[in-house]
């Protein structure tokens, strides 16, 4: 295998089995709000989409970016001032449960590293698309942590439980996580 460019790698030998999924990349700007800014500004981000090789049915959508934050807020990493991370802006999956949103996962921290941010991986965990199911416990299973001690300790009480977030209150809200820069 050769890497030809950044987006692309060239096979040279057939390869002996096709993987049940591939994940393609393709270039996509994301509207972002600077730090200190109201007004939104467009960063080059990218969509990641992965297929099924055989039907090729979209299965599910990554759109991220590396971005370098400013933020005086500590939202993300709090110990560190300025730094440089990659966002994911949105996960979508069109199946729960087949471990198609911990692969993107598992994509944005090599993402991460490839393009500098050191493993810092950082996102918005929104019940936008569902409201009933926040994915909040999703992404803490997957690593991801809050700046809010009670909010870490409130979703690992669900995991070890087993219980779903209480969408009716405030802990089901946007939250911030990012994944621990040693995690990789």
């Amino acid at each position: 295998m050769k890497i030809v460019s950044q987006n692309s790698i060239l096979f040279t030998k057939p390869l002996r089995k096709l993987p049940k999924q591939i994940i393609y990349k393709a270039y996509k700007p994301i509207i972002d709000i600077e730090d200190d800014s109201v007004f939104p500004r467009l960063i080059p981000g990218f969509s990641y989409k992965m297929a099924d090789t055989k039907t090729g049915q979209v299965l599910g959508e990554m759109i991220a970016a590396p971005v370098v934050k400013y933020n005086r807020k500590n939202e993300f990493y709090p110990e560190e001032l300025p730094y440089v991370s990659f966002f994911i802006h949105l996960i979508k999956t069109f199946s729960q449960g087949e471990g198609f949103g911990t692969k993107l996962i598992e994509l944005a921290k090599r993402e991460s590293v490839n393009y500098g941010c050191e493993g810092r991986v950082h996102l918005i965990s929104s019940r936008i698309f569902d409201r009933n199911n926040p994915p909040h416990i999703f992404y803490k299973k997957n690593g991801f942590i809050s700046n809010s001690q009670e909010m870490n300790d409130y979703l690992d009480n669900c995991i070890k439980s087993g219980t779903k977030l209480d969408v009716y209150s405030d802990k089901a809200d946007n939250l911030n996580m990012y994944l621990p820069v040693n995690c990789l």
